[in-house]
């Protein structure tokens, strides 16, 4: 299973709250965020989406706010989002062994019923 997991993309680069400080030349916070979105539509693969908590200081609320409207939008767009890397390869790992035994199980099966 072909799988892109895009990690720790830059809430900066996609929130509302901070673009005019951090604008990308040619692009808009919405055609940004919208990159993984394409790229699962596009070829037809599963994105997992990576979006860590690391909001400190006054700014923090309001930057929690818009990682969770970033995630809303996301997941409702089918891609899963996970904290961490880490969190996001352990699921993918589970998907793929739960695939495996599934699969397993289902020739084995098949092979009794010869």
């Amino acid at each position: 299973m072909d799988t892109v997991i895009v990690s720790e993309l830059e809430l900066a680069r996609i929130s509302d709250l901070v673009r005019d400080r951090m604008q990308m030349p040619g692009y808009s916070s919405g055609e940004i965020a919208e990159v993984p979105v394409e790229m699962k539509e596009r070829f037809g693969k599963p994105v997992i989406m990576v979006l860590p908590v690391e909001a400190i200081g006054a700014d923090a609320l309001q930057f929690e706010g818009a990682r969770r409207n970033t995630r809303d939008y996301f997941l409702g767009e089918g891609l899963p989002v996970y904290l961490t890397l880490e969190r996001a390869a352990k699921a993918l790992a589970n998907l793929i062994g739960y695939y495996e035994f599934r699969d397993a199980v289902s020739s084995s099966d098949s092979s009794r019923m010869k």
